[in-house]
């Protein structure tokens, strides 16, 4: 009877471990061509068609679009297909106003808290950026340039920040599928990594936060309101292209 028992909990488990990992392999696809910019703002989620290429039903493709509704990639309405976010301007300026904000908490725990290590581990990042740039694959360069901005946050060392900028970074992915970019400013934008990481070697948060907002009112092309901040930019280059922040 033990045995019987035993044997038929550890069915349940492995059924459970192989449906997480369905559910996992279902959210990357339909994430992946969100991203990598094969469904484009406004398109349909074509539930059948994913089903049919992972030959899967489609009550595990729904529970994938759930997931991505709740992340903010996917849009869902009674009685409609459920599809891909569309990025008005004022979302746009809204999300260039909330990474400023965290940039402002997290850049001074960067300078705090990272190693020399951390900024070397940073730096190569932004080089893998500019390689694949270099290669003009937009996809990976897209993909390293999150993960140059999550290195950031990881090294800043405060959790709910890193979460938070988990959930931004896969709007700004959407967003900057969805852009063509003068390569001659996107080469700028992705140099001034390099500058931006020699900046936080010298521990220098002032400079640092300077070098940030002119990317993000450069690049989203929006004003950052900053009445009652602390942070004042000084000599702010606004005329200066950049773009993956």
């Amino acid at each position: 009877m033990f045995l019987s028992c035993a044997k038929l909990k550890n069915g349940s488990i492995m059924s459970k471990v192989k449906n997480v990992a369905i559910k996992s392999t279902i959210y990357k696809y339909i994430r992946s061509l969100i991203l990598t910019g094969q469904l484009k703002q406004g398109d349909r989620i074509p539930e059948a068609a994913i089903a049919a290429a992972l030959n899967v039903s489609k009550t595990p493709v729904r529970e994938a679009i759930r997931q991505l509704s709740w992340e903010g990639l996917i849009v869902t309405e009674t009685n409609k297909s459920p599809s891909v976010r569309i990025l008005d301007e004022a979302t746009i300026s809204d999300l260039a106003t909330v990474r400023w904000q965290h940039e402002k908490l997290n850049i001074p725990l960067v300078t705090y808290n990272g190693s020399n290590k951390d900024f070397d581990s940073l730096e190569e990042l932004a080089r893998q950026c500019l390689y694949y740039n270099s290669q003009n694959d937009l996809n990976l360069r897209n993909k390293y340039d999150a993960k140059f901005h999550l290195k950031l946050y990881e090294i800043g060392k405060n959790t709910i920040l890193y979460n938070l900028q988990q959930r931004l970074e896969l709007l700004v992915q959407l967003w900057q599928a969805s852009r063509i970019t003068d390569s001659q400013m996107l080469l700028s934008g992705l140099q001034q990594h390099l500058t931006l990481v020699d900046i936080l070697r010298k521990r220098d948060s002032e400079n640092a936060l300077r070098l940030l907002y002119d990317h993000f009112t450069c690049s989203y092309g929006v004003t950052i309101h900053i009445s009652n901040d602390n942070f004042l930019p000084k000599d702010s280059e606004h005329s200066r292209p950049s773009n993956l922040f």
